[in-house]
């Protein structure tokens, strides 16, 4: 096979940079901004080509930026922050379940079940300091939620007083 001119002119640049890596001085960086700004820097003297130091561009240097230094380098980026905590909420609170009522006279009573455990509540008596009795009203029992006051009403049937 017959060289192309083409081929030979790969050749003989492959052969250029062969030597000019051959020939480089000793401790010169080879990769990273510094070997790009020494190689760009170094004149090339290879044996036979002329020095290009001599010619004058008619190129701005504007045109081509400034070269990028360390002191002109981003600044690192600041580490991440941890996303503020979840807020926990509390459970809803457990509630009495109304298993009947019972009505002896003025006192009316309200049977419940709480926990697994069942009680016969009378006005003002609480369940383990979360619930308050309060009566029955209409065919509610009035609950007061202790820990923030707020009351609660339970059904516990029709109320028939015309004993």
């Amino acid at each position: 096979m017959k060289p192309t001119p083409r081929m030979r002119i790969y050749f003989a640049v492959i052969a250029v940079l062969a030597a000019m890596l051959l020939l480089r001085p000793e401790g010169e960086a080879t990769s990273g901004e510094a070997g790009i700004v020494a190689a760009v820097e170094r004149p090339v003297h290879a044996p036979g080509l002329p020095g290009i130091r001599g010619r004058s561009s008619s190129l701005p240097a504007a045109l081509f930026g400034t070269p990028v230094t360390v002191e002109q380098a981003p600044p690192a980026p600041e580490p991440l922050q941890e996303p503020p905590p979840a807020v926990m909420y509390a459970p809803p609170p457990a509630e009495p379940r109304i298993l009947g009522w019972m009505g002896s006279g003025a006192m009316r009573h309200v049977f419940v079940e709480w926990h697994d455990e069942n009680y016969a509540l009378v006005p003002s008596a609480t369940l383990d300091d979360v619930y308050r009795f309060e009566g029955i009203e209409q065919g509610m029992a009035e609950f007061t939620y202790l820990p923030d006051g707020t009351t609660r009403m339970f059904r516990v049937g029709e109320l028939d007083t015309a004993e």
